[in-house]
C-alpha cells in the first residue's frame, strides 16, 4: 500500500490535484484558439490593425526590420508618427507569418494568448497553489466573457498585451513568494505587455518591481541569485535592444517623439479620474464583473463613474493588507495585495494622464488594463478574508485546514461551468456579435477578399518586367473615413507579401512607417466602393495616383 497523503493536504490525491489543473488550462486556453479556429472557417483576412501588424511582422524576416512598435494615436500631438514603446509581438508573430503569410497573424496570436495565460496559470500555482491556479484560470477566462472587442480581434495589440500583463502580474508575484525562477519570465511578459501598448507599461513595470524587491528582500538562506538576475538581465536586454536601437539612430527617436507628444497633450483627466476607473474595477460589483455595454454613456459610466474616494480606499485597503500581510509573514497574500495596490496605483496615473483631447479613446481600448489589475485587488482583499475565515476556524475546531473536499468540488464545478459558458460566448459573439468593429460580419474583411484577386492581377498586368518591377500605390476611395485605410492597408499587405512593392495613400501609409507613402502620378491600382443598395460593391481598376483619390 502506498503512503496516505499529508494530513495537512488541503487537495488529497494526485489525480484529482491533476484534473483540477487541466480544467484550469482548458478554461483559458481552449477560448482564444477555438475562436481563431471560428474565424479562419469564415474566411478572416487582416485589416486596418491586423493589416499593419501582419506587414511589420513579415518585415522582421524581409525587412526593413521594425524597431519600433504599432503606431499610437498620440501622434496628433506631435510633428512626428509616434509608435508604442517596441516591436516584440512583430518578433513573436514572425515565424507564423512566414508559414503563413495570410492567416499567421491571427493563428499566431491565438497561440502566443494560450501560452502567456498557461504561464499565468502556472505561475499562481507556483505562488499560490490550486486554489489561485483556479482563480488565475477563472480571471482569463472572464476576458472573452466580459470584452467581446478583445475576444474577436486576437492579433490586436491592446489584446495580446491584455494577456501579457496578466501573465506579467501573476509572475511577478511567484518571484516575490522567492520562486526567483520565474524571474525572467516575468521580464519577458512585461516587457511584451509594455511594448503592445503603452497603457500597459506602469502597470507591468510597477509589478515587476514588488515582485523583485520582496523576492530578494525574502530570498531563503543559501539562495542562488546570480543566475535567475543574470538570465533576466540577458533576456530584458534581448526584449529592449530593437527600442534602443531606434532611439539612437531614429531621426528621431520613437523615445523622444513619444515623450515630447504627452508634454504637448495640455490638460489630462487628471489621477482623481484615474481613481474613478480604479474604483469602478474594484468596489463590487466591479466593472469587468459584466459584459461591457456598446460605446456610449453607459459603458462610460460602467468603466468610469465611481467615486474617486472608491478608488483610493481600494488601493489603501490593498496596501494595508500588504503590510500586514508581509509583517505576519504570509508572503504569498503580502505580495498579491502589494501588487494589487501598486499595479492599481499605476493603472490610476496612467489613465489619467489621459489628455482631454484624447478622452474618447477612453470607451475603446484604454480601459482593457482594468480588467487583470482590478482582479489582482479583489483577489487580495478576497485572499485576506479568507485567511481571516480559515483562522478563525482553526481557533474554533483547532483543525489545521479548512474541509478540503467543498472547497476542491466548488472550484471543479466552477472551472467547468465557466468554461461552457465562456466557450457558448464566445461561439455567440464570432457567429452573430455586432458590437465590435473587427468581428466577421466587419465589411473591410469582405472588400478586401473580394479585391485583392483583381488587385493582383492587374498589378501583374501593368508592371514592366513582371511583378514587383515598379512601386505601384494602392488607393481606396469609399468616402468611408478611416475604413478607406482599412481596407487599403488589408488589400496593400496581401499584394505586398506577394511580391508587388506597394505603396500606400498618406493616412493609410502613416502607420507603417514614411517609405511607404505613395507620390503623386504613380501607377496606381485605384479600388472604388460603393455603398448605395442592399450590397455594397467595389470595382477595381488601373490609373494613377493623385491627391483627390484618397485622404491626405
Amino acid at each position: 500500500m502506498g503512503r496516505p497523503p499529508p494530513a495537512g493536504d488541503p487537495l488529497r490525491g494526485q489525480s484529482v490535484k491533476t484534473l483540477l489543473r487541466l480544467l484550469a488550462h482548458l478554461v483559458a486556453e481552449v477560448p482564444p484558439l477555438l475562436v481563431a479556429g471560428l474565424q479562419l472557417a469564415h474566411g478572416w483576412v487582416p485589416t486596418s490593425d491586423d493589416a499593419v501588424i501582419a506587414w511589420r511582422s513579415w518585415d522582421v524576416l524581409s525587412g526593413p526590420v521594425p524597431l519600433d512598435g504599432q503606431f499610437t494615436q498620440i501622434s496628433t500631438a506631435s510633428g512626428h508618427a509616434a509608435f508604442d514603446l517596441g516591436p516584440l509581438q512583430y518578433f513573436l508573430l514572425a515565424l507564423p507569418e512566414r508559414v503563413d503569410p495570410l492567416h499567421g497573424v491571427l493563428w499566431g496570436a491565438a497561440v502566443f494568448s494560450a501560452v502567456l495565460a498557461a504561464l499565468a496559470i502556472e505561475a499562481a500555482r507556483a505562488a499560490g497553489g490550486p486554489v489561485a491556479m483556479v482563480a488565475t484560470s477563472l480571471g482569463l477566462a472572464g476576458f472573452f466573457a466580459t470584452v467581446p472587442e478583445a475576444a474577436v480581434n486576437l492579433a490586436w495589440n491592446p489584446t495580446l498585451g491584455l494577456y501579457a500583463l496578466a501573465a506579467a502580474l501573476v509572475s511577478a508575484m511567484a518571484v516575490g513568494t522567492g520562486r526567483l525562477g520565474w524571474l525572467p519570465v516575468a521580464v519577458i511578459t512585461a516587457s511584451l505587455a509594455a511594448q503592445c501598448h503603452v497603457a500597459y507599461a506602469a502597470p507591468a513595470l510597477a509589478a515587476l518591481v514588488v515582485g523583485l524587491v520582496v523576492g530578494l528582500s525574502w530570498r531563503s538562506p543559501g539562495q542562488r541569485l546570480l543566475r535567475p538576475l543574470l538570465f533576466a538581465g540577458l533576456v530584458g536586454a534581448a526584449c529592449w535592444v530593437a527600442p534602443a536601437v531606434q532611439q539612437l539612430t531614429g531621426r528621431p527617436g520613437n523615445g523622444s517623439v513619444l515623450a515630447s507628444s504627452l508634454g504637448r497633450h495640455g490638460r489630462t483627466m487628471g489621477i482623481d479620474f484615474g481613481l474613478k476607473a480604479v474604483g469602478s474595477a474594484t468596489v463590487p460589483p466591479p466593472s469587468w464583473s459584466a459584459r461591457t455595454p456598446a460605446i456610449g454613456p453607459h459603458l462610460l459610466h460602467a468603466l468610469y463613474g465611481r467615486p474617486a474616494l472608491a478608488g483610493a480606499l481600494a488601493l489603501g485597503l490593498c496596501a494595508a493588507i500588504s503590510l500586514l500581510a508581509l509583517f505576519t509573514r504570509r508572503r504569498g497574500l503580502g505580495v498579491l495585495a502589494a501588487v494589487g495596490a501598486l499595479s492599481g496605483l499605476a493603472t490610476a496615473w496612467t489613465l489619467g494622464s489621459v489628455p482631454l483631447a484624447e478622452a474618447g479613446y477612453l470607451q475603446y481600448y484604454l480601459y482593457f488594463v482594468l480588467w487583470p489589475v482590478g482582479m489582482v485587488a479583489v483577489a487580495s482583499v478576497l485572499a485576506a478574508i479568507g485567511a481571516l475565515g480559515a483562522a478563525a476556524v482553526r481557533g474554533r475546531t483547532g483543525r489545521p485546514e479548512l474541509p478540503a473536499r467543498p472547497a476542491l468540488a466548488a472550484s471543479a464545478l466552477g472551472s467547468v461551468a465557466l468554461l461552457g459558458a465562456g466557450t457558448l460566448l464566445t461561439i455567440s459573439e464570432v457567429a452573430f456579435g455586432s458590437s465590435g468593429l473587427f468581428l466577421l460580419g466587419w465589411q473591410p474583411v469582405h472588400f478586401v477578399a473580394g479585391a485583392v484577386p483583381r488587385a493582383a492581377a492587374l498589378a501583374r498586368t501593368h508592371s514592366d518586367g513582371g511583378a514587383g518591377a515598379a512601386p505601384v500605390a494602392l488607393v481606396v476611395t469609399g468616402e468611408l473615413g478611416f475604413i478607406d485605410d482599412a481596407i487599403s492597408q488589408g488589400i496593400g499587405y496581401q499584394l505586398a507579401t506577394a511580391g508587388v512593392p506597394i505603396r500606400l495613400s498618406p493616412s493609410a501609409a502613416r502607420p507603417l512607417g514614411g517609405g511607404l507613402r505613395a507620390r503623386v502620378g504613380e501607377a496606381a491600382i485605384i479600388v472604388r466602393i460603393a455603398t448605395e443598395g442592399a450590397r455594397p460593391s467595389e470595382t477595381v481598376s488601373w490609373g494613377r495616383w493623385t491627391t483627390a483619390d484618397a485622404r491626405t
